[in-house]
């Protein structure tokens, strides 16, 4: 969907339709302009054009990692995390990252709460869903894991509402929806803008807020071009009650295989799975490949219920994916789509090896979630 943001406006251009201005969709495509616009909720950032200058930024942050990322890039493809004081190989990999001709911005990496908010502007500009996001260590980079969400009368809220009145607008979001993402700097109390999507939330997010808050984001979109007196009395209603918990469980793949028929009729017979729409769904001895970054992730299930039943089914889900009842590694799809026996016992031993560190990360996650807030 970030690439769809990128895209759009040219699009909406060839068709003749009205879009943001070409001024609001660099500021949030692009880092560096983002930051720009962002004021105190901007994560420090410099652009990669001088080696030596870069590293003398990166070394005096004060930060033990640094992160460096394309200026215009989506789901941290091309991301590299480094130790700031190694200045070999901070000149190294500035010099390959120059010579490239693309743009590049560094960042110091902070350690923190994340969240994802969904914001819908007219009449000012309101959150219409919030949620933290919990990630694993993958191969030494994040992958998510779990998606929970808030209570819109939150102090994670508030201060979330309190940024996007600054800045939505001041990204050139006039009217419509956003998909801001933030963290949250606990040791500085700071709260810092990851990154600003002017776009609708994906990944099922439109009936997951029906199930929890009573109505979405795009919903609200819709009323306000089909109803407007309804979408009105909609809109008043913010900050509302959170009806339900409500989970989304990632799974990150260990290796190739196809989804296990026992572990989906598992997590589907649950009191609390819930279906966002046909196109989510993941079906039973499909294939699977090997997660590798925050876009390869294979798979989601959506849960909401009571705090209790919500809770229970993460840990079973988990506790699935450590057993291997979730993904099949000892079949696999052929290059004609058909479903073949793996016989690689290096394959095989790879799959069960990653399995084990994804569920250890997996555990390590779910013990720094404070469940009493979901």
């Amino acid at each position: 969907m970030d690439l769809g943001s990128q895209r759009s406006p040219k699009l909406n251009e060839l068709l003749g339709f009205e879009d943001t201005p070409s001024v609001g969709v660099k500021t949030y495509l692009e880092k560096a302009v983002s930051a720009s616009v962002a004021s105190k909720y901007a994560i420090p950032i410099h652009s990669l054009t001088d080696v030596e200058d870069a590293i003398l930024w990166s070394q005096g942050l004060g930060n033990k990692e640094i992160v460096v990322k394309p200026d215009v890039g989506v789901l941290g493809k091309d991301t590299q995390y480094l130790e700031a004081k190694n200045t070999e190989a901070l000149r190294a990999v500035f010099t390959d990252l120059v010579k490239t001709g693309k743009k590049f911005v560094i960042q110091p990496r902070i350690i923190g709460r994340k969240f994802f908010a969904n914001t819908y502007t007219r009449y000012g500009t309101k959150i219409v869903s919030a949620s933290e996001y919990f990630q694993i260590d993958h191969n030494g980079k994040p992958n998510y894991y779990l998606n929970g969400f808030l209570s819109l009368r939150s102090p994670e809220v508030r201060a979330m509402q309190e940024a996007v009145d600054f800045l939505v607008p001041a990204h050139g979001i006039t009217m419509g929806m956003a998909h801001p993402e933030f963290i949250l700097d606990e040791e500085k109390g700071l709260l810092y803008l990851l990154e600003m999507n002017g776009r609708v939330g994906g990944g099922g997010l439109p009936g997951m807020d029906n199930q929890v808050y009573g109505i979405s984001q795009l919903h609200l979109h819709l009323l306000d071009l089909f109803d407007h007196e309804r979408f009105k009395a909609e809109f008043a209603k913010f900050p509302r009650a959170r009806l339900q918990s409500g989970f989304m469980f990632v799974v990150s793949s260990p290796g190739v295989g196809v989804w296990a028929p026992s572990g989906i009729r598992t997590l589907r017979s649950d009191p609390s799975y819930f279906s966002p729409g046909s196109q989510y769904e993941v079906l039973a001895n499909s294939p699977v490949e090997e997660t590798v970054s925050m876009d390869t992730a294979q798979g989601m299930f959506y849960f909401v219920g009571s705090h209790i039943q919500v809770r229970g089914s993460i840990e079973k889900a988990t506790k699935l994916f450590e057993d291997g009842g979730l993904i099949d590694h000892t079949r696999m799809a052929d290059s004609n789509g058909d479903l073949v026996s793996q016989t690689c016992s290096s394959v095989l031993q790879s799959a069960f090896s990653n399995r084990e560190q994804l569920t250890k990360s997996m555990n390590a996650a779910a013990s720094r979630i404070n469940w009493r807030k979901f």
